[in-house]
């Protein structure tokens, strides 16, 4: 009987724990139906602001843009007032005089010079470092002009025939020129009268 007891006590408690883990699961399944609905409802919302501040920064991006434009376009016209305000034949004229005893290579140079300075023409054309680069550089083609290099090679100096190597004879039997037929002719004499 105790078994019997036992077994009937044993099943009750078993279909007492099987209600409440139906009922559990029921609650949960409801419970996480809503949890569900309620994060879909935060990731649409998210979603929305997501989308609005999108929006914002693309509209802020083409007015930041529009802003530099208009910024550029008036920098542009100012700069162009500026150089016509800025345009005065007499200065070109005083350039000209400033520059009219320099090569197109110095000129170049005074250029560079002005821009690495920031400085005018003129100015440049006066700065000591400027000056003293094209003194150097013209007195360089004035020894170069003045030693000018041969333009016909003399001959070596002739040998005598004992002095005579096998390196000396064959750029003559190598180029048959009258001259080499004659220096070999001669060089078969002595070597003849050598024997």
């Amino acid at each position: 009987m105790t078994e019997q007891n036992n077994e009937e006590t044993t099943s009750q408690k078993s279909q007492e724990a099987s209600d409440s883990t139906t009922e559990e699961t029921t609650e949960t399944t409801e419970e996480s139906s809503e949890d569900v609905d309620v994060l879909k409802k935060k990731v649409a919302e998210i979603e929305e602001k997501n989308r609005q501040l999108y929006e914002r920064t693309k509209k802020a991006e083409l007015k930041a843009k529009e802003v530099e434009a208009t910024k550029l376009s008036k920098e542009v016209s100012q700069n162009k007032e500026e150089r016509e305000d800025t345009f005065n034949p007499l200065d070109s004229v005083k350039l000209l005089n400033a520059l009219k005893d320099y090569s197109q290579d110095e000129i170049d140079l005074i250029s560079r010079q002005a821009k690495a300075y920031n400085i005018s023409l003129e100015e440049a054309a006066q700065h000591d470092d400027v000056k003293l680069f094209i003194e150097a550089k013209r007195e360089k083609l004035k020894t170069d002009n003045a030693s000018p290099t041969p333009s016909t090679r003399q001959a070596p100096a002739k040998k005598d025939f004992k002095d005579w190597k096998p390196e000396d004879i064959k750029p003559l039997t190598e180029n048959p020129t009258p001259e080499n037929r004659k220096a070999l002719s001669e060089y078969v004499a002595w070597a003849k009268a050598q024997k």
